[in-house]
Formats: structure tokens, sequence, C-alpha cells
């Protein structure tokens, strides 16, 4: 019967089922500008390597600087660096407007990764008769695009608009949107945002100053953000939020995020920024693992969101640790959780909590190390500060790298494993670093887990 059966299988005929053909069209900076965009006759432009693409296709980069600026004209396809190094696959985009845009309603299938994205001058558009300036770097407008391991630095909005948004990066809808519509779902992770540069503008009388915001990046009106694993410093934004600015935004992953040394230039300014309008009061903000330090202004800014949880982060050596606030227009009250974190040498106050007239806001603090303890949480107007009995008030001891070191005793093991339901605890920390979450096993303090090493 074995010998039956072996012998039936032999005689069946194979059928392949419908496997979509991924084509792979190659781009060189050397190549003729003649070719047929095959590996052995490249294109010399990555927009041609876009033009010829359908969905699912790939378009591979070889090193090399191209002088061009790319619209991926609502593909769903890959941009590809061929190597592992970001700085050897430059686009300079020559001040021609955004040096990448996504505006044709790419999702999370068009990716963007390995390049350097440099020298771009943002888009203009008006809406409500207000102007605005924006993405100078990466553009995406009703677009959601996936953008992984790219360098975005050198690139700025400046010029007479109202407005001047996101020079590194701007995502956002076309018009004034209610949150989610439509659903932008932008993923940006493990890259570098770096000295770009959001300007303000001043009327020819010096009495009409206008807005430049989010320097190293403009996130507004999009659900389900992935914003992950990046590094943003030495940006500069003239009117405030000069690492990066969130607006009315629901996140997937706001997790493992690094600012430091993003420039201070108005008093209304913050390393990074997370507010919705008070009329909107998003749920569910969850920050995780993020260090933010060397700012003279706010480490960390979170603005009338309902019950915003902050865990394992760490804010040190800015003007402010953190900054909660509720404005006069929220509708609920606002209670927000933090838990495992690193407040510690900010020159002004390590937190600061403010509700304005008749908004009620409290902060909840447990599990942290906070320097000068209770009273190193100051509170104004119609706001609270909860400060539990498991906080830490001795130096956390951090290496010049803000890592945990064998001195840390106040944070190594004094966090806790397992907080809210689904779990809110982060399972690894910022450098990817697994957290000994089991059962019983505490975790520590700050956005670095201690390794021993």
């Amino acid at each position: 019967m074995r010998t039956l059966i072996f012998a039936l299988f032999l005689f069946v005929p194979f059928v392949a089922a419908d496997v979509p053909v991924i084509e792979i069209y190659w781009v060189d900076d050397d190549a003729s500008g003649s070719g047929d965009g095959s590996r052995n006759d490249p294109y010399l432009y990555i927009y041609e390597g876009i033009n010829a693409a359908s969905t699912g296709d790939e378009v591979r980069v070889h090193p090399g600087t191209y002088s061009e600026n790319i619209d991926f004209g609502g593909k769903l396809i890959t941009v590809m660096a061929t190597t592992s190094t970001p700085a050897n696959h430059v686009i300079d985009g020559g001040q021609s407007g955004p040096v990448v845009q996504f505006v044709s309603g790419e999702t999370n299938s068009s990716r963007l990764s390995g390049f350097t994205i440099t020298n771009g001058s943002g888009d203009s558009f008006t809406y409500t008769s207000d102007t605005y300036k924006c993405g100078g770097g990466i553009y995406c407008q009703d677009s959601g695009p996936r953008i992984t391991g790219c360098i975005i630095t050198g690139n700025d909005v400046t010029g007479n608009a109202k407005y001047n948004l996101g020079a590194g990066i701007y995502v956002g809808p076309a018009g004034d949107n209610t949150v989610g519509t439509p659903s932008l779902k932008p993923w940006i992770s493990k890259c570098k945002i770096h000295d770009n540069f959001a300007d303000d503008y001043d009327d020819a009388y010096g009495s009409l100053s206008y807005n430049g915001y989010g320097g190293g990046a403009y996130i507004e009106e999009c659900t389900e953000v992935d914003f992950f694993e990046n590094e943003i410093y030495e940006n500069e934004a003239e009117s405030g939020w000069s690492g990066a600015h969130f607006y009315d935004c629901t996140f997937d992953n706001l997790d493992s995020n690094y600012f430091y040394d993003n420039e201070y230039v108005s008093t209304d300014d913050g390393a990074f920024y997370v507010g919705c309008d008070p009329t909107d009061q998003i749920t569910d903000l969850l920050i995780t693992n993020c260090l933010v330090e060397g700012h003279v202004c706010v480490g960390i800014f979170v603005s009338n969101y309902i019950e915003p949880c902050i865990i394992n982060c760490t804010s040190v050596e800015n003007y402010y640790g953190f900054v909660l606030t509720a404005d006069a227009n929220t509708t609920d009250d606002i209670t927000a959780y933090l838990r495992n974190n690193i407040f510690y040498d900010n020159t002004y106050i390590q937190g600061l909590v403010y509700g304005a007239y008749w908004a009620d806001i409290e902060a909840d603090t447990d599990y942290c190390c906070v320097e000068d303890g209770s009273s190193g949480i100051a509170t104004s107007g119609n706001a609270t500060s909860t400060y539990g009995s498991n906080n830490q008030t001795a130096d956390p001891q951090l290496d010049i790298n803000f890592r945990l070191t064998s001195s840390s005793t106040s944070c190594i093991d004094e966090g806790l494993n397992s907080y809210g339901s689904p779990n809110k605890v982060p399972s690894y920390d910022i450098d990817g670093d697994r957290r000994y979450n089991s059962v019983g096993d505490p975790n520590d303090i700050g956005s670095d887990e201690y390794t021993g090493t």
C-alpha cells in the first residue's frame, strides 16, 4: 500500500500558485544615462526606477550622490540603498522643494530605506487663507509611508509662509481633518534626524513674526504612528519644538527615541512635544524607553491627552525634565501616569504639571528616580501631584552616555515589571537589551536596563 501511494504521488502534477513577479530596477550615478534599469545597464536617476516600477517592485540604488527630487507617485514600491551605509547614498534636493515626496495616498507598502536626505526646502500650500511651507527633507501629505534607516539632515523650511513646519520631515493631511480622517499611518524608524531648520518669518516692518515648528519632525493628525529607535539631535525651530512635534496623533509605537541638543530659540519650546486639541483629548498615549538630554528647554512635553503613560524614560540635563498640561477647553480631567522614569539634573525643575483654569490634571508618579523627591515636581493652576512611596531620590550615577552603571543602586531592580492591562512596561530597553520582566523579577528604572557590563 505504501508503494502504491508513493507511486501515485510521483505522478501528481504540481500546480504552482499565482505568485507575483517582483521586478528589480537598478540605479547607479556612474551609469551611461541610456540604461534599461537592469543590473548590468542601470538607470542614472532614481526617478527613472520609480517611473518603471509597479506594485511590489524594488528600486535598488548603488552608492553615489543623486541630485534630484523624487516622488513615489502613489506607488507601493521599495526604494532602497544597496549598502548599509546611508552616508554613501545621498539624495540632494538642491533647495528645489522636498527631497522626497509621498503625496498620492502611499501606505506602509511604499518604502524608503538607507539614504541620506539633504538640501531640501519644503512644499508650499495655502489652507483657509493661511500659508504653509512643510517637509524640507521628506514631505508626506495624506500618505503614511515606511521610512527606515535614513539620515535626514541639512534641510530647511524658511521664507514668508505663516507656518514653516517639519524641516526634516512632515507628515499630515491636506487640510484640517478630525483625528484619524484620513488614516495616515506613518512608520519612521532607525533614522538619524539632525541639523534641520524651521525658520520664523518677520514681515518687512518687523512687527509680525510667523511660526517655525518641528525642526526635526512635525507629524499631525495621523493614526497608529510608529516612531521608534530614531536619533533626533541638533535641529532648530525658531518658534518651538525643535526636535519632534506630534499633534492630534494616535500611536502604535513611540519607543526608544534619543533626543539631544536640539536648539532652543523661543520660550515656548521643547525637544519632544506630544499634544492634541483639547476638544479631541485622545486616550492611550504611551511613551517608552526614550532618552532626552541636553536641552535648554523642556525635555518631554505632553498636553491634553487623557491618561498618558510615560514609562522607562530618562530625561536629564534639560531645563525642565517634563511638563504635563491641560488647556482650558479640555472636556475631561487628566491623570498622567509616570513609572520607571529618571528625572534628574534638570536645571530648573524635574517636572511641572499645569492645569489651565477649570482643567484638572494630576501627575501620578511612582517607581521613578526624581531629584529632590516630591518637591522636584511643581504644580500650577488646577494641577495636583501624587507622589508614591516607591520613588527614589538618590543620584542614578549614569555614565557619560546616560546608561546605568554598577553604582546605579537607586535604579537597578527598583522598577515595575508590569503595569496596566495589557502590560505597558517595555520588554526591551533603548539599546535592545532584554528587560528582566519575568514574574517577580523587577525592572530597572530609566531607558537603560543594566546588563552588568
